[in-house]
C-alpha cells in the first residue's frame, strides 16, 4: 500500500537523498554509526524535515529531479524515527518499500543482521 509510515531501523544520519522519475525513484540512503547504510526506496514523500530539504533545495537549483550526497550533520535521524511514506515512484511495479542493507559497500542480507 502506498502512504504507510516508514522508520529509520537506526540511529544515523540521512547520507544521500535521490529524486528520480526511474530507478529507485524517491530514495533515502540512512548512514549508521556502525559501517551499515540503509536503504529506502520508492518512497512517495519523505517525512516533514526531509521533505522541506528537499522542497528547499529543489526551488534553489530549479529542478525536481536530485542526487544529493548530504554530510553527517545535516540530517540526523534516530531509531524509529519517520522518515518516509511508502510508495510507487520510479521504475516500481505497484506500491512497496525496497529495502536494502549494506555495510561497508557491500549489500547484505538484513536477515542475517540484528539491528534492532
Amino acid at each position: 500500500r502506498e502512504n504507510l509510515p516508514i522508520y529509520a531501523i537506526q540511529d544515523g544520519y540521512v547520507s544521500r537523498l535521490k529524486v528520480s522519475s526511474v530507478g529507485y525513484g524517491w530514495v533515502l540512503y540512512l548512514a549508521h554509526p556502525n559501517g551499515y547504510t540503509s536503504v529506502y526506496a520508492h518512497c512517495n514523500k519523505f517525512a516533514p524535515a526531509i521533505q522541506d530539504f528537499y522542497l528547499d533545495t529543489t526551488e534553489a537549483v530549479q529542478q525536481n529531479e536530485l542526487d544529493l550526497l548530504l554530510p553527517e550533520n545535516k540530517i540526523r535521524v534516530k531509531k524509529g524515527e519517520l522518515i518516509a511514506y511508502s510508495g510507487n515512484t520510479g521504475g516500481s511495479s505497484g506500491p512497496h518499500l525496497h529495502f536494502e542493507l549494506w555495510h561497508k559497500g557491500t549489500p547484505v542480507n538484513p536477515e542475517d543482521y540484528i539491528l534492532f
